[in-house]
């Protein structure tokens, strides 16, 4: 299928169906031209037709330097642009990740570059990321924060003994916007023109040093806008792996973006994790953007595999199924089903087996909190009673789980 580009029109000329009607002839006598209809005219002269080009540039498009600003001539009637055929938005993960600028954004050491590192696989093999379908196409992941090392041993994680896919490429040095970064992605464009997604892990790396005084929010508008202008020119997906601020609105994760509104506005879309509790088992990826459906994702990082897989949505599983899930009752029932009389012990020692036992670590100053919270459901699913911790004669603050019938 051909697709139309939706160009300026040649510098110097305007609408033709707006332009003024050069003078012709007056029609014959007795032979009015048909109602609605122009009167014939003869085309004018070529010489006519320059002159007049010439003579509109000078009165409407010259500017003070003496150059034209062609722009006006592309802004065309609406009607142009529902009938044009227009190459169809590019999805390489269906309906989470299109072509343009995109955000990935966590607090530190919450997984992301092993996300990261794992869209560029699915996407490079044109298989399922996140239980979501990809397109197919070369991916090159920045990893600028990486040693060969750290990336050798990450891939081979996610790879899973199999080999790599022939459209997978890497770096872990790059220049910045402003200094050889674009000039350095059009020429791996210009070498591998199947390239769909480009990772640049992470965004700072890429920056330039802002100058005393400058207007913040203007650098970050610009440094993502120069990206996108890229990213759309190329009709390919530019992701920025960056972080989180640590305060924020816990109901807007997308307010804590580090940085200005800047970032978030010149993105076109934009992805964030966050956890209720930095310990805890289930993180939400929520998307938003220009082009897709805002939506919150549960996953969880897989420690065989190495990769983040989708779970069901908590607020969608019946009560008991949240309560089977959760790693505090499932060290919790060990513990009680373990101990006859009942068991003691302090917050860390409750932590300790909670990590022996589930993988997950949580605080020792939650234990109390996470433990009342559950314990309706403990009693009533279980028959375990808890007791908030007490002094012991030793003064240790002491927890107790006791199952009733043992």
């Amino acid at each position: 299928m051909e697709y139309e580009a939706l160009e300026a029109p040649a510098p110097g000329w305007w609408d033709e169906e707006n332009a003024p009607l050069p003078p012709g002839p007056e029609p014959s006598a007795g032979e009015p031209p048909p109602a609605g209809d122009k009167p014939p005219q003869d085309p004018p002269p070529p010489q006519e037709d320059e002159a007049a080009q010439a003579r509109f540039r000078e009165e409407h498009m010259l500017l003070a330097d003496g150059t034209v600003d062609p722009t006006p001539l592309s802004w065309n009637r609406a009607a142009g642009l529902l009938g044009a055929k227009l190459r169809p938005i590019r999805y390489f993960v269906e309906g989470l990740l299109p072509q343009g600028l995109a955000l990935l954004a966590a607090p530190p050491k919450y997984g992301k570059s092993w996300l990261a590192l794992d869209l560029c696989v699915s996407v490079a093999r044109g298989a399922p990321f996140l239980g979501r379908e990809t397109e197919r196409a070369d991916t090159l992941y920045l990893a600028l924060e990486d040693s060969p090392n750290r990336l050798q041993m990450r891939l081979a994680a996610v790879l899973g003994g199999e080999a790599p896919p022939d459209g997978l490429f890497y770096g872990t040095a790059a220049g910045t916007i402003g200094d050889r970064l674009l000039h350095q992605l059009a020429v791996h464009l210009h070498r591998w023109p199947d390239t769909g997604l480009v990772v640049i892990d992470t965004f700072q790396k890429v920056r330039d040093g802002s100058r005393a005084g400058a207007d913040i929010y203007a650098r970050d508008y610009r440094d993502v806008g120069a990206l996108k202008q890229f990213a759309d020119a190329h009709g390919i997906c530019i992701l920025l792996v960056h972080h989180l601020r640590k305060a924020g609105d816990a109901a807007d994760p997308f307010a804590r973006i580090s940085g200005t509104n800047g970032l978030l506005g010149a993105a076109d879309t934009a992805l964030v994790m966050t956890r209720d509790e930095r310990q805890d088992d289930i993180t939400t990826l929520s998307a938003t953007g220009r082009d897709v459906v805002a939506d919150d994702i549960s996953m969880r990082f897989d420690q065989i595999t190495a990769r983040w897989q989708p779970v069901a949505d908590p607020r969608t599983q019946s009560r008991e199924a949240r309560y089977r899930a959760d790693p505090v009752v499932i060290a919790a029932c060990a513990l009680a089903a373990s101990s006859p009389g009942g068991w003691q012990g302090t917050a860390s020692e409750f932590c300790g087996y909670l990590f022996e036992q589930t993988g997950a670590e949580i605080s020792p100053g939650s234990v109390g909190r996470r433990l009342r919270a559950a314990s309706a459901d403990l009693l009533r699913y279980d028959g375990i009673l808890y007791t908030p911790p007490t002094n012991s004669p030793r003064g240790r603050r002491v927890h107790t789980l006791y199952r009733k019938g043992l």
